[in-house]
């Protein structure tokens, strides 16, 4: 185990257990032992079961701390997980503890991490596993989007299929012992570096924290008391329908995750994503997933890999693989790149060397000149423009605290410390008060500290707020609305701040802002007004972006413009971005032909506004004639006109750009622009586009 994975919510699981008896053991010396409720602290601890010190802190999940540790006799490192001493008190946290000691201790195989043993110590139950060091494949998937043109972390199939493969025998293992893993995901598939050897990884399949044991009974070696008829456990990204209705599972339930699970590795997006974990799940119980983006896979392996994630995706448990086995034997025989063997090249047979010479020679001449011809007059080459387009969707406007903080880090300027200051006090000492103006004195005061970037401190202010507008004043949706959108718009840019990150759900603020849009009043004296939800939507928007959930990030900004009634240059902005979410995500016809007006109608503004955003301008053109190519019947002349106006804008951008590398980039897309003038203009006029070719050296 490594400090990475340790750190996750679910921290990584599975050891030997030494057989049922040491958890039964433990479970009768629980009300013996006196366990510590304090912090995990490695001064007070020594050795752990007579034999195990422990060297540092490497980790926490939710339920658990993780040390790294030596066994001090064999010299040996290993991985020491706590029960954190709140839990252990909790009989349910006590079980789960035990049963995940007890489905790891029954497995033993190379591609699952290994457990040394178990028990219960003067502080508290533990584990001891095997540590690993390497890689998540949840963080190579980040680490690959951080340099991708379409911002996707995204594996070749050459790369991808041999991890599947290896995850695939260490779920049927795991079966063949009756336990269902449940949480396949890919925080969960670890690449570590083989011992000795660090050149070389192997795949280990770790967290049994939630794992089933399938046809044991209940006499608390089994999870019986604890998975209940309608309880759900997992992680709602890549759970089975069976599993999110809460119904009894098997190893068909972990078919179906893996079949998540490849998807995202190969596409970068995931199979089934809706606004909430809740939404979420109900897709994966009606919804069919749309998995065509295989299809675009520049591999001879695509369509075979395409038919395996949609076998394994089947809502009904008896229509997916039967088991882990037939996956891994279909995995192994695609025809991958590194299987194909070229044929040898044929012998010529015996005319005369002068009479082959000839006829190579004028062959070459013949298909040089169809091959002109085909290029001048042929269609423009669809996939061509698939690969060549904007793939990464325009982002939103930046915010005006975005711009704050820019031009004070611009002149110099530091964000002062962390203060908090509150006037909630002030109403239980002074009589006769008026709440609500301490109410917004507070949110006055939110204000100050988050255009001052004291983004937890205002937090702190709305946060303080609300629950006083909560409990004094609940009709007055007006005024909570307020308190959340500082609250959550906050936490979002503290969010940024890596000593933060790990504190701050994204998820729960995205929630909050929903909540407030499904309450609806009725009293108009305090409706929520137009300006508030226009601020809701677009922080919801921003949110869901920032995840690249544009799906959800989309549906946010269509609610956003119905009631903004601002025409500047961000209202510009945001209609460009929905234009290119439509552009690059709907799946209906409706959606694609929304795309031209919604950019056109951007370009018109900023038009109006006189704006001298070049690089913008180009974009927007740029995009729009990649619409008008989306379009049946397409309109390649509009097309070329607009990608002229991109290529003269990008051009224009790079003479005013001072950086070089910003330089390149531009310069690299007033080329591509000038390019599709080419590649759409000979579709009505060849000898434009030629004379196009020429002059502009194309």
């Amino acid at each position: 185990m490594r400090d990475e994975e340790a750190s996750r919510t679910n921290a990584p699981a599975s050891r030997e257990a030494n057989g049922s008896s040491a958890v039964e053991s433990a479970q009768t010396e629980i009300s013996q032992i006196e366990i510590s409720q304090s912090n995990l602290n490695l001064g007070q601890y020594g050795l752990i079961a007579e034999r195990w010190e422990l060297l540092e802190h490497i980790g926490e999940g939710g339920m658990s701390d993780v040390f790294k540790a030596r066994h001090v006799l064999m010299n040996k490192i290993g991985a020491v997980k706590f029960l954190k001493g709140n839990l252990s008190t909790d009989p349910v946290a006590v079980k789960r503890f035990q049963q995940e000691a007890l489905a790891c201790g029954q497995l033993a195989h190379p591609n699952i991490v290994q457990t040394y043993d178990c028990g219960l110590s003067e502080k508290g139950f533990y584990l001891i596993l095997e540590y690993l060091e390497g890689t998540s494949l949840a963080d190579i998937l980040d680490d690959l989007s951080l340099h991708a043109e379409d911002g996707r972390g995204k594996l070749s199939l050459e790369d991808a299929v041999p991890i599947f493969m290896q995850v695939c025998d260490s779920l049927e293992h795991a079966h063949r012992k009756g336990i269902v893993h449940r949480d396949i995901k890919p925080s969960n598939v670890m690449l570590a570096y083989a011992e000795g050897h660090p050149e070389n990884t192997v795949v280990k399949l770790v967290d049994f924290g939630i794992a089933k044991l399938v046809g044991q009974g209940s006499s608390g070696t089994s999870d019986g008391s604890l998975t209940l008829t309608g309880e759900v456990f997992g992680s709602p990204l890549y759970m089975s329908p069976e599993q999110c209705l809460g119904r009894s599972v098997d190893g068909r339930s972990d078919i179906y995750s893996i079949g998540c699970l490849m998807y995202e590795a190969l596409v970068g997006k995931r199979a089934i994503l809706g606004n909430s974990p809740t939404e979420t799940m109900m897709k994966h119980v009606h919804d069919l997933p749309d998995i065509s983006a295989l299809k675009q896979l520049n591999d001879p392996a695509a369509e075979g890999m395409e038919e395996i994630i949609a076998l394994c995706l089947e809502k009904a448990p008896e229509n997916r693989y039967q088991t882990m086995a037939e996956l891994k034997a279909d995995l192994d025989a695609l025809p991958l790149a590194s299987k194909i063997v070229p044929e040898p090249p044929k012998q010529p047979y015996g005319a005369s060397s002068l009479f082959v010479f000839s006829m190579s020679v004028l062959a070459v001449l013949v298909t040089t000149i169809m091959g002109l011809a085909i290029y001048y007059l042929l269609p423009f080459n669809e996939s061509q423009a698939a690969n060549e387009s904007m793939a990464t969707p325009l982002a939103p406007p930046p915010s005006e605290a975005e711009k704050r903080l820019t031009s004070n880090r611009n002149a110099g300027q530091v964000a002062p410390p962390d203060q908090h200051e509150s006037f909630m006090g002030i109403a239980s000492s002074v009589a006769n008060v008026d709440a609500l103006r301490l109410y917004k004195r507070e949110m006055e005061t939110g204000f100050a500290n988050f255009l001052a970037g004291r983004f937890l401190a205002s937090s702190k202010n709305y946060q303080e707020a609300k629950r006083g507008i909560t409990k004094q004043h609940p009709e007055r949706k007006d005024l909570l609305a307020m308190a959340t959108v500082g609250d959550v718009r906050s936490a979002f840019f503290a969010h940024f701040d890596p000593a933060f990150t790990n504190l701050i759900n994204l998820e729960d603020l995205e929630y909050q802002l929903a909540s407030l849009l499904r309450e609806t009043p009725d009293d108009n004296a305090t409706k929520i007004s137009e300006q508030a939800l226009t601020a809701i939507n677009e922080l919801k928007a921003r949110i869901q972006f920032s995840q690249k959930n544009y799906n959800g990030a989309l549906g946010s900004i269509d609610e956003m413009m119905i009631h903004d009634k601002r025409e500047n240059l961000d209202s510009a902005r945001w209609l460009a971005c929905e234009a290119d979410l439509k552009r690059l995500f709907s799946t209906s016809g409706d959606g694609r032909d929304e795309c031209v007006p919604l950019f056109q109608k951007a370009l018109e503004l900023l038009t109006n506004l006189n704006s001298d955003d070049q690089k913008l301008l180009g974009d927007i053109n740029y995009r729009l004639g990649l619409s008008y190519l989306d379009l049946n019947p397409k309109d390649y002349a509009a097309a070329a006109q607009v990608f002229r106006a991109a290529a003269d804008y990008y051009t224009r951008a790079a003479v005013k750009t001072i950086k070089s590398d910003d330089v390149a980039l531009l310069e690299q897309k007033a080329k591509n622009a000038r390019r599709k003038v080419f590649e759409t203009t000979k579709e009505f006029d060849s000898f434009s586009a030629l004379l196009y070719k020429v002059q502009n050296g194309v």
